[in-house]
Parts: C-alpha cells; sequence; structure tokens
C-alpha cells in the first residue's frame, strides 16, 4: 500500500516544526533570540553589534587628545543604540590606560532634589565602581571622611575636589571616562542648567594637569535647548555625536541569526534596510521576525517576501502586534508626543503639523535653533539626510505615522487646549517695567553694571515674547507690540516706547540713563491705566468677547522699591479692577546682589480679593540666575496655579 505522504509533505512538515521550534525558543524566557529586540543594550557577548561612524569617533573622543573641550554628548531617540555604543566601547578600552565610569541618571533622579544629595551620591556610585578594580583601597571610606571634612565649601566643590585630590591623582597612569547615560533624567528637576554648566566647567579645566585625564561623556533622549535653556551656549556644549544608521555593508554581524531560513543573508539585510531605513532596533526586530519564520526558498523573490513581512508582522493593527511581540518600540515613539504635560501640548502640536509637512514631500531644511525640528528629530520620526534636509526616518514609520495618524493625535492633544483661554500666554498685552535707580550703575564682581545687563535681559526676554507663537496654524503670538519703559522718580516721566523689533531696546538704554531713586508705582499706574482702557473694570467675559485682552506687567529691579507700601495698595487696588487672577500677572524679574529676595518672595505668596471676592494672587517673582526656562516659564507659572512658587523660594 503506497503512503499518502509525499517527500515534500514531510519537508514541509519539518519545516513547520522548526518554525514551531524557533518560535518557542524566541518566546521563552523573555525573547531569548540571537537578536536584540528588548530594551538595554548589547551586552558584548553578544555577537549582533554592527559599528557605525560613531564607534570610531567616541573611541578617537576617549583619547582626550583634543585641547578644547573634553565633553561628549550623544542626544538620540530612544533604541538608536545610545547604550550599546557606551558598553562597546568601555570594553575595548585597556582598562591599563582607562578607568570607566558608567552611571545611570535614572537611578539618581531622587537625589536631584539638592546639590548636596545629588553629587554625594555621584560619588559615591563612581567610588564604588573604582572599589570593583581596586579592592586594595576603600574608595567609599575615603569619600566619606573627605566629604564630612569640609563641609562649608559647595558640594560642587567637593565633588572636583574629590575627582583631582582623590581618583586623579591615585589613579595617575590612567584617564578617567565618566558615561552619564539617561540624563534627560535631570530635565524634570529644572536642574539641568547648573550641572550641565558645572560638568562643561570640568572638562575644559586645565588645572591642575591631571585634569586632562577626565573625561565626560553625555547620553539621553533630550534636544540640546532641554539641557541648557540658553540656546547659545547649548550648541557649545562639548562634541556633538551623531549616532547615524545601520549601513548594509557593515552588517555582516547579523548575518548568522539568518543562516537557518536563508542561504543569502545578505540580501535579506539588504530588503530589511530598505524598510527599516537602519533604523538599529526595527533592523533587529525584523531580523527577528524572519530567523522565526519559515526557511526562504532560493527561488522566492526575497523582496516580496520582506515586504509582506513587514506588512502583515509590524505595520497592520500596529499597537496590537507592538504590545504582542514586547517591543513597544512604535509605542514609544507615539507617547512622545502624547503622553505630556498641558504646558508641552502646544510644541507637540507644532511639531506634528511640521512632520505633515515633511509627509507630504515639502522639502524642509533642518534649523539647528528650531525646536520643532529638534522635536521630530529627538522622537525617531524624521532624520537629517545628507542634504540637510529633514525626511521620514524609514517605510515603516511612513507607514504607520501617516496623516490620518496626525490628525488623530492633533485632536487629542487640542483637547482642552483651548477650552480657557487665559490659561495660556498668548493674546496678551505686555508692559516691561525697567528700573532706572543709580545702584543699576553697579558691577557684582564682572566688567559689566547692572544696567548693561538688563539691557541684554530685556533684550534677550523681547526677542523670545515677540517671536512666540502658539504653534496653530494661525500662529497665535504673545502680542506683536511690547510697552517698555523706566522708572526712579516719584513720578511718571511720560516716556513709554511701543517696541516690534528687540534692536530697538538697545535704543531705549542709551536714551535712558541710570540716576536717583526706585519709586515703580506711578509708572507702574501709568502703564496699567493704558492697560485699562478708560474702563472701570476688566472681566473674563471682555477677554472673551475680545474687547480687551489679559495683560502682564514684567518689572526688573536690582534692589527693593522705594514706596513699598504704595506698591502692596497697588497691588490690593487692582486685584478688585478683575474678576479673575489669571487677568493680571505682575512679574517681578530680580538682578543683581541687592535684590530684596525675602521681600519679593512674601509678595509672590500675598493673596487678595478680586471683583468676586475670590482668592488674588498676582505677583510672580524669580531671580534672574534662577530662571532656567526663561521669562516664557514665569509667565506660564501661576496662570494655572496661583500657589507656584520659584525653585530657590525661601522666607528665612
Amino acid at each position: 500500500m503506497r503512503s499518502r505522504y509525499t517527500k515534500d509533505t514531510f519537508k514541509n512538515i519539518i519545516e513547520s516544526l522548526q518554525i514551531i521550534f524557533r518560535w518557542l525558543m524566541s518566546s521563552s524566557n523573555g525573547l531569548n533570540t540571537f537578536y536584540r529586540i528588548e530594551a538595554g543594550g548589547i551586552p558584548l557577548t553578544e555577537l549582533t553589534y554592527v559599528q557605525r561612524d560613531a564607534d570610531n569617533k567616541l573611541r578617537q573622543f576617549v583619547q582626550l587628545e583634543r585641547a578644547t573641550s573634553r565633553l561628549c554628548f550623544i542626544l538620540a531617540p530612544r533604541q538608536t543604540g545610545k547604550t550599546s555604543l557606551m558598553i562597546r566601547t568601555i570594553g575595548n578600552l585597556p582598562p591599563e590606560q582607562f578607568i570607566c565610569i558608567q552611571l545611570d541618571f535614572q537611578e539618581f533622579s531622587s537625589s536631584a532634589d539638592s546639590d548636596e544629595t545629588l553629587y554625594y551620591s555621584l560619588l559615591n556610585e563612581i567610588c564604588r565602581q573604582i572599589s570593583d578594580i581596586d579592592s586594595d583601597n576603600n574608595w567609599v571610606k575615603l569619600l566619606n571622611s573627605s566629604w564630612n571634612e569640609t563641609p562649608e565649601l559647595a558640594p560642587k566643590q567637593r565633588f572636583k575636589n574629590f575627582i583631582v585630590d582623590q581618583v586623579l591623582t591615585r589613579k595617575d597612569d590612567k584617564k578617567i571616562i565618566i558615561f552619564i547615560d539617561e540624563i534627560q533624567n535631570l530635565i524634570g528637576y529644572k536642574e539641568q542648567n547648573s550641572f550641565i554648566g558645572f560638568i562643561k566647567s570640568l572638562s575644559q579645566s586645565n588645572r591642575p594637569a591631571a585634569m586632562k585625564r577626565l573625561g565626560v561623556v553625555l547620553l539621553g533622549v533630550a534636544r540640546p535647548s532641554d539641557l541648557v535653556t540658553d540656546y547659545k551656549v547649548a550648541l557649545n556644549l562639548g562634541e556633538r555625536l551623531e549616532l547615524g544608521s545601520l549601513k548594509d555593508s557593515n552588517c555582516e554581524p547579523l548575518w548568522q541569526g539568518l543562516e537557518e531560513v536563508t542561504n543569502d543573508p545578505a540580501k535579506v539585510i539588504y530588503f530589511i534596510l530598505e524598510w527599516t531605513g537602519g533604523q538599529p532596533f526595527l533592523t533587529q526586530a525584523l531580523c527577528h521576525l524572519v530567523a522565526v519564520g519559515r526557511r526562504i526558498q532560493n527561488s522566492e523573490d526575497v523582496k516580496e517576501y520582506i515586504d509582506n513581512l513587514a506588512i502583515a508582522r509590524v505595520i497592520t493593527d500596529w499597537r496590537r502586534q507592538d504590545r504582542q511581540y514586547r517591543l513597544s518600540h512604535l509605542e514609544e515613539i507615539e507617547n512622545w508626543f502624547i503622553r505630556v504635560d498641558a504646558s508641552q501640548k502646544v510644541e507637540k502640536i507644532a511639531a506634528l503639523r511640521l512632520y505633515r509637512r515633511i509627509l507630504n514631500k515639502e522639502l524642509i531644511r533642518f534649523e539647528q535653533n528650531n525646536q520643532q525640528h529638534w522635536d521630530l528629530l529627538i522622537s525617531g520620526l524624521v532624520v537629517r539626510n545628507e542634504d540637510e534636509f529633514l525626511t521620514v526616518a524609514n517605510r515603516i514609520y511612513e507607514q504607520v505615522f501617516t496623516l490620518k495618524w496626525v490628525k488623530e493625535k492633533e485632536e487629542v492633544l487640542q483637547e482642552g487646549i483651548m477650552a480657557d483661554p487665559l490659561n495660556r500666554i498668548y493674546n496678551r498685552d505686555v508692559f516691561m517695567l525697567i528700573d532706572q535707580s543709580a545702584s543699576t550703575l553697579k558691577k557684582d564682581g564682572g566688567e559689566k553694571t547692572r544696567w548693561k545687563l538688563l539691557e541684554e535681559l530685556v533684550t534677550g526676554h523681547t526677542a523670545t515674547i515677540l517671536e512666540r507663537d502658539d504653534g496653530s496654524e494661525s500662529q497665535v503670538k504673545v502680542c506683536d507690540q511690547i510697552y517698555i519703559t523706566t522708572f526712579n522718580l516719584n513720578k511718571f516721566r511720560g516716556n513709554v516706547y511701543l517696541i516690534s523689533n528687540p534692536d530697538n531696546v538697545e535704543d531705549i538704554f542709551l536714551e535712558n540713563r541710570p540716576d536717583a531713586n526706585t519709586y515703580v508705582v506711578p509708572t507702574l499706574r501709568h502703564c496699567f491705566n493704558i492697560w485699562m482702557n478708560g474702563r472701570d473694570k476688566v472681566t473674563i467675559q471682555d477677554v472673551k468677547e475680545g474687547s480687551a485682552k489679559a495683560a502682564f506687567f514684567i518689572i526688573y529691579t536690582d534692589g527693593q522699591f522705594d514706596d513699598t507700601l504704595a506698591f502692596e495698595q497697588f497691588i490690593s487696588e487692582t486685584c478688585l479692577k478683575i474678576d479673575d487672577h489669571r487677568l493680571v500677572k505682575i512679574l517681578i524679574v530680580g538682578l543683581g546682589k541687592g535684590v530684596n529676595v525675602k521681600y519679593f518672595d512674601t509678595l509672590d505668596l500675598r493673596n487678595d480679593k478680586d471683583a468676586k471676592g475670590d482668592d488674588c494672587s498676582i505677583i510672580v517673582f524669580d531671580l534672574v540666575e534662577d530662571l532656567e526656562e526663561g521669562i516664557i516659564e514665569l509667565m506660564q507659572r501661576q496662570l494655572r496655579d496661583p500657589s507656584k512658587v520659584r525653585k530657590n523660594f525661601s522666607l528665612k
């Protein structure tokens, strides 16, 4: 009796069993696969690491042979190989010449509430890692004794002293490279300016000479402006290293995992890269899907096979597949835009609208100072091509994050944004009042007078406010013009300038020279009357109907007002002329060593009554040196939460 099963039937059964076996192997114990499709870096023991130009550049950097800076930062989207690059670089450096420290800033987030705990915690981890390779010394004990010897010194200075006096001195034959990963975790604690500024100063210091053996590499998912809010500083942080995409010519390490399912792994990789654009995680994920699938026959159209696989297993119903296979890659990109605070929704909408233009094949040239460009780059959705134009990063993103997706996410972000325009800083009148008292001629240890520093500050704030828009298609701005005047005498001088170009601020400072006292109320009252425009009161209804605008009055001072009682009385009177605290905000910006911080902090807590009898808090205060997020942050600070105060608030 002849068997009903042919040789081909048995062959198909065997191939099916092989597919099931490979799939079970990939599904057991997490995702136990040849390819790396889990979070975290690729360990040295795994064979799938693909080198890029960034590998050579980072190896060159850690030699510390450049004189300008010993700080390198690698800012890139999630799952693009930042941590893997760090692990590989450290593993390839000779231990007799280098000591490499790996710090994950996510572990230090809870320590960022004060300099004392942050810098001690960082040093403590550095000492623990050094102890792993130097068991002859108790480095943690050494740190504790050294740290407690000089409590009068600032934490940053004690950190530097320990690195110089202990680490670099005791390890005088080695270069010390500190890698700080997940640096974006610093941003939420508003300490990025202080921390990054300190790290930058360490990397540029050549005194003592031992400092030349210290290098720092920062890695994270952040825009340059997230790390240092002064963009001119951010551009000059140090050496910026771009990761780039995987290239077909370097992908031989990925071949091995495909050898059971194809006789031509190079060809398979070629067509995988056509879909992934060389995005590292997607490339590994697609390789994994091929490796656990059926064998590709020699006669098959490899391109068609990969096309069908990408569409069926990645793009179609992508959210379900992203979760089913525990990849979460595509969902992470979506979350970059929608899992944000209310204050970030407007800028995310602006970024999505820019992405729509790119999807529609509009040529958008990359601009270093454009935050929407950076937002898209760090999301991973777009890349810069060789001609410096922004393009969608790969075909998978193009078919997942479509025009329909953009419209849906815009609608999600817009929910609630326009519900109450008073919660936003846009479409307002803005008045700037500049302290013209004689004390502004003083210098606080630098070459510039306070008057000159005020000129630079007001110029910068004016430019920021005039350029800011809400990211909508109608591009609603904070204002088109700013009223600027000065105050000193116990009367109003009669000069109010209406400025639409920040370059004109210099002329105001040239025409008005510092003298006399610091009486603010006469000038403030005059500006307030301009805003009131003959009304007895301004209400929410007036703003909604368009007959009035809410207003910001920004006062720049280097000391304390000479008419404090009159100023406090003015605050009470103003509150009685409005029916909501968001209609008027008086922002006080302090500059110089003479600012009476305690007094202005007390005013920040002040609560009067508005026209309806409700609590009304309209004073917002901060010092220039603490204003890390700039004037826009100060304007936004108390619109939704009037109890919110500055970072270093204290009534001691």
